[in-house]
């Protein structure tokens, strides 16, 4: 566990085993770049989670309470800038010149003071803490839209919103990853529409659908649940970015025409054996009335999915979720058996603009 041995934390980091001995050192400059030391944790400057491969911080909200509490929620932070790399979205102290500088961090002053937000200063490590409180939902919605330009709106609780912002920042990290720290940007251009939407409507359909959320009809994610977590949500994200992609007025998830159709094809599959692009099997249209899409998993793989599909995956209830949820495994760095699906996915998102 990383803990500090300066005033506010800042320029010496330290990890202990459970019995107090020391394991590693780190040792920073003020602005946070490192001067000595090596310790096996990604929770460096001020507790914060280094992204190592760009060099840049972030807060990350599936760690530890105790690491999360001073974490920068709100915007990356490059040490060898001494600058954050995105504006401030608030002029967090109206009344000082030095709050108008929306890329400075801690008014240029480390020595001082500490942001553990990326909105405001504090002076010691106990207002830290109190400035870093347990966040609303209405400040966790507006933490959403500042960072990916997505709403949020309906019956959600805090936790909920909580597995948005953790799925938001995993795409954002990998595509930071691939595209030169332009992670953020490429969400806004890409998946900037996207609405989270939960009411008791949703809930019934949701019900109906036997899902725990769903898209409709383009952008927008109906939750169906209050258990819909991170990795479901990116899920449905690939919905949205095959629906984004598609020019026409029908969504991709329907009928196809989007990238989840380029990928099978790529596969050597053949999409239009998946008239319903969403599932497999027999849709019931009326209670005497059903049509037969693909009878089986099976059937699936051999006259749709192409080569490497995802056997007994929930990709195989069709093409378009056979594309989200290889954009799923791609995002956390899963290879689909034989890698050809998350091989094509990796170098069809590093092509997208940003």
């Amino acid at each position: 566990m990383p803990s500090g041995v300066d005033k506010l934390n800042l320029l010496d980091l330290a990890c202990h085993d459970a019995m107090g001995g020391l394991l590693s050192s780190l040792h920073y400059t003020a602005f946070g770049e490192l001067r000595s030391g090596t310790a096996a944790t990604d929770y460096r400057y001020t507790g914060q989670r280094e992204e190592s491969e760009i060099g840049l911080y972030f807060r990350d909200l599936g760690a530890p309470e105790e690491i999360v509490r001073e974490g920068y929620e709100a915007r990356w932070y490059d040490a060898a800038l001494a600058r954050f790399v995105q504006a401030d979205t608030i002029v967090p102290n109206p009344g000082s010149l030095k709050s108008y500088d929306r890329f400075a961090y801690v008014n240029n002053n480390p020595i001082n003071f500490n942001d553990p937000s990326g909105h405001s200063t504090c002076e010691n490590i106990d207002d830290c803490r109190v400035s870093n409180r347990t966040k609303t939902t209405s400040e966790l919605i507006n933490i959403v839209h500042n960072t990916f330009s997505w709403s949020v709106s309906g019956d959600f609780a805090s936790n909920q919103i909580i597995e948005i912002i953790k799925a938001g920042n995993a795409i954002m990290s990998y595509m930071n990853k691939i595209n030169s720290g332009h992670g953020r940007d490429w969400i806004q251009l890409n998946l900037s529409s996207t609405k989270f939407v939960k009411s008791e409507d949703t809930i019934q359909l949701a019900g109906k659908l036997n899902a725990l959320a769903f898209v409709w009809p383009y952008y927008t994610i109906k939750f169906g649940s209050s258990t819909v977590g991170k990795d479901a949500i990116i899920h449905e994200l690939g919905h949205v970015l095959d629906n984004n992609l598609k020019v026409g007025l029908v969504p991709a998830t329907v009928n196809g025409g989007g990238p989840a159709d380029s990928m099978v094809r790529a596969m050597g599959g053949h999409p239009g054996n998946n008239p319903l692009r969403m599932q497999y099997g027999d849709l019931q249209i009326s209670p005497s009335l059903s049509i037969n899409i693909v009878s089986d998993y099976d059937s699936y793989s051999k006259s749709v999915a192409g080569k490497d599909p995802w056997l007994n995956d929930y990709a195989n209830n069709g093409v378009s979720d056979d594309f989200a949820q290889t954009f799923k495994y791609t995002i956390n760095g899963i290879k689909s058996p034989l890698g050809f699906r998350t091989n094509w996915m990796a170098t069809f998102l590093q092509g997208l603009s940003y």
